[in-house]
């Protein structure tokens, strides 16, 4: 089977993170954060705080994607953080924004706002309506069901729901409304260039996290005073496509910002909040708002939506308002307090795990398992971070300089969030085949002139025209910014009808009478020809614009991520990247300790070596001293091997019957590289196989193989001459039917200038003798002199024309005695 190719890897961004600095109740007090620039944050601290009296004294600066001062307005932090997640979820991405910091530090006001000063979530819903003002579909037409998809109804039964529900407000509103009686600014943001042959429908659900256990704040519940209900806590479940949603969570659909806002107070209402010695009013649960956006296309008049679940379009947004970390030493909380400040800090503990673990596998490419499921708040956003939405997230910073220490963990975890990596949602594309782009600014642009139409029409008809006359035909095909028309009647003047049996008349009168028939089919005829060739007008000019605008939007795109790139540039050339800096000196220093482990280890080998030769050649005189033999036995000069060395080669194997030399065959290898050097002299082999490359077949007896191996190697000297070495051994046959050689031997053929080796012990012989004992002599000298291997291993070469000057010296040495 082929190997399967490997998917592109999918583009990344980090989480990106603000900052914002609460303003200062009093103007007076010591602050200990302060806003260097746009993007720098620098904390100083105090004397009376903990890092200050562990030694760390010295300021700290964070980079953020942007730092907001005490003076920052909502309005500007929305346009920052908030509206182009809005935007990618009106274009179908999923967003995810996150509100954290210690208890006290604006989180809550950061989200929510003021009536007359609205936070992220009210000006989220304004931006969106304002978008889809002309483009929501008519209510209860798209329903969610229970498994957390998205379905079609009819028309009947969405008129049925509607009724249901008018029924249900008049109730309502007969018993009394709780809804809120304050005056709130809306936001006029609006984002353009939307799909406009899409009907669009929006879905709010409104839950909270209080020790680990979810609540639904939107659900409906009996109020009996005497025998109040508690809650029921929700459950996660995943969806088909393997999407976390709260199982039976109230989702509610909305058609504007002040229907939305009325949920949203409900919700506020059973939050649960409590007073602490840190804030009057202290969130004691995470709090989650979701804005689902679902999309559905027109069908190819641009009147309905098409009644299939596959084409639409579903995102959503997530605005979280964590409760805040704290400490029980300053908070003083003791009973239930006491839990929920457990439960608070327990869960953020899990998030900062899940983020670390997060950047650990992206850093070193490991794959340990991210704990999501320990907390129900990290188990609920699991795939957000791993690649379904953009998250971004807003740090709240209390400037005071009691609030130091607590400040310092957060900002550790605001640069630990800053190191994830999230993948980059892709939008879903359904394909709509056969049907045309601007079909529904079409259907719009047809309905008005209908009403038109109908509008004149009925004037007509109040100026006494009589009903039969035929509807007016279009005689100029209309422009699309503009639809002048002009009608023209034909109307028959029909004699008078005198009596009733008038046999003259009657036959007039039906001829009369099919005439306009036929005038009025041909005027409906040229009507529907005239309407279609509106439509497709329409439809074509509008789909060149929805091509420019998609172009723009792409080309926007493109020019926004190159504006993050420079921005994650700037930083690194400003702040530099400590870290990388931290990996290269340490990987430099340990490169550097192998490169000199392995040096050292390369000197004391040749040293070794070197006293090694040393010593055999010492042991080699003391023989020939002590023997003071006439004719000294010439000694073998083994190879150049350690003692613990030569203690280990093996020997020959005794096992197997020694064969007759007569009968031997030597497979000689001669690689392609060696050169004849012409010496007096040579090996001498009877029976031999020359070859450059030795093969299997050489080896094997049934083809007349060979019992013996030599193999000739040449090399260069330290004085520069040519080394010849031959490495000879046996062939033993294997039991898998191959063969295997035993090296048992190694001799050498060098060449050397006698004039040099005279001078060399010339020197050594006039150099002044060292005190000591015997050991103590010139091991170099006393071995050039009276070594036999160099006294009768010369011989004089001659020949006709040349001056004899170079000598052959001939040893062999034998690693195995």
């Amino acid at each position: 089977s082929k190997t399967p190719r490997k998917l592109p890897k999918r583009p990344t961004d980090p989480v990106e993170v603000y900052c914002r600095l609460k303003p200062l109740v009093d103007g007076d007090e010591d602050v200990c954060a302060t806003r260097v620039s746009n993007i720098l944050l620098q904390l100083e601290p105090p004397e009376e705080s903990q890092s200050y009296k562990a030694g760390h004294r010295n300021p700290t600066q964070y980079t953020f994607q942007h730092v907001f001062d005490t003076e920052a307005e909502q309005k500007e932090v929305f346009d920052h953080v908030c509206v182009p997640l809005v935007e990618d979820v009106l274009r179908g991405k999923n967003a995810l924004l996150f509100a954290f910091g210690i208890t006290g530090s604006g989180k809550t006001y950061t989200m929510t706002g003021e009536p007359g000063n609205g936070g992220m979530l009210p000006r989220s819903l304004d931006v969106v309506f304002n978008s889809i003002a002309d483009l929501q579909s008519e209510r209860f037409l798209i329903k969610p069901d229970q498994f957390n998809a998205i379905e079609v109804q009819s028309e009947f039964n969405a008129r049925m729901e509607q009724q249901r529900y008018k029924a249900s407000l008049q109730a309502k509103s007969r018993g009394g409304t709780d809804s809120p009686d304050f005056i709130r600014v809306p936001d006029t943001l609006k984002i353009t260039e939307l799909d406009e042959d899409n009907v669009y429908a929006v879905f709010i659900s409104f839950i909270e996290i209080y020790n680990n256990y979810i609540y639904d704040l939107l659900e409906d519940m009996d109020t009996d005073e005497l025998h109040p209900k508690p809650p029921q806590s929700r459950t996660l479940r995943e969806d088909s496509n393997h999407q976390m949603f709260v199982s039976g969570v109230t989702e509610i659909e909305v058609k504007s910002t002040e229907e939305a806002y009325e949920f949203i107070w409900k919700g506020q209402q059973k939050r649960r909040v409590a007073q602490t010695q840190l804030n009057h009013e202290s969130s004691r649960s995470h709090s989650v708002f979701n804005i689902r956006v679902v999309s559905g296309p027109l069908d190819s008049a641009g009147a309905q939506v098409i009644m299939e679940r596959s084409m639409l379009t579903v995102s959503q947004l997530a605005l979280v308002d964590l409760a805040g970390s704290e400490r029980t030493s300053r908070t003083r909380a003791t009973g239930d307090r006491l839990r929920e400040a457990g439960n608070i800090n327990a869960n953020l503990m899990v998030l900062r795990t899940c983020m670390e673990t997060l950047r650990e596998n992206q850093a070193s490419g490991t794959t340990r398992i991210v704990p999501y499921r320990d907390s129900k708040l990290t188990h609920m956003f699991k795939n957000y971070f791993d690649g379904e939405g953009k998250v971004r997230m807003v740090v709240c910073i209390s400037p005071r300089s009691e609030d130091y220490d607590e400040t310092v963990h957060v900002m550790k975890f605001a640069e630990l969030a800053q190191e994830v990596q999230v993948t980059r949602p892709q939008i879903k594309r359904v394909q709509f085949d056969g049907l045309l782009p601007g079909r529904g600014n079409a259907h719009k642009l047809y309905r008005e002139a209908m009403d038109q139409l109908e509008e004149m029409r009925q004037d007509e008809e109040r100026k006494g025209v009589d009903e039969n006359i035929p509807p007016p035909a279009i005689a100029s095909a209309p422009s699309v910014g503009q639809i002048p028309m002009t009608f023209s009647f034909a109307i028959s003047s029909a004699p008078e009808l005198v009596s009733c049996d008038d046999e003259f008349l009657l036959p007039s009168f039906a001829q009369v009478l099919k005439e306009k028939q036929e005038m009025r089919r041909r005027f409906l005829g040229d009507f529907a020809a005239k309407q279609q060739q509106l439509r497709d007008l329409l439809t074509r000019v509008d789909g060149g614009y929805k091509e420019l605008h998609q172009a723009l939007s792409e080309a926007n795109e493109a020019i926004a991520v190159k504006d993050r790139e420079i921005q994650k540039l700037e930083r690194r050339a400003r702040t530099g990247d400590k870290k990388a800096l931290q990996d290269a000196l340490a990987f430099e220093k340990q490169q550097w300790a192998e490169e000199s482990d392995q040096r050292l280890a390369t000197m004391r080998r040749s040293m070794e070596e070197k006293i090694w030769r040393k010593d055999e050649k010492l042991r080699q005189l003391k023989e020939i001293v002590q023997q003071q033999s006439k004719k000294p036995p010439a000694q073998e000069v083994s190879s150049p091997m350690h003692v613990d060395e030569m203690r280990q080669v093996p020997a020959v194997r005794s096992r197997h019957r020694k064969r007759s030399l007569s009968a031997d065959t030597w497979l000689d290898h001669k690689p392609a590289s060696n050169f004849r050097t012409g010496t007096v002299l040579q090996p001498q082999l009877k029976k031999k196989k020359t070859v450059n490359t030795p093969k299997l077949k050489h080896l094997r007896e049934e083809a007349g193989g060979c019992s013996k191996y030599i193999l000739t190697h040449q090399e260069q000297d330290s004085q520069g001459e040519v080394e010849t070495h031959l490495f000879k051994g046996e062939v033993w046959k294997t039991r898998g039917g191959g063969a295997a050689m035993q090296f048992t031997d190694v001799e050498t053929l060098r060449s050397e200038n006698p004039i040099a080796s005279d001078k060399k012990v010339t020197r050594c012989q006039s150099a002044p003798p060292s005190s000591g004992s015997e050991s103590d002599l010139s091991i170099d000298c006393a071995s050039e002199t009276t070594d036999v291997e160099i006294r009768c291993g010369y011989g004089i070469e001659g020949r006709a024309g040349s001056v004899p000057g170079c000598t052959n010296a001939y040893s062999g040495r034998s690693p195995g005695k």
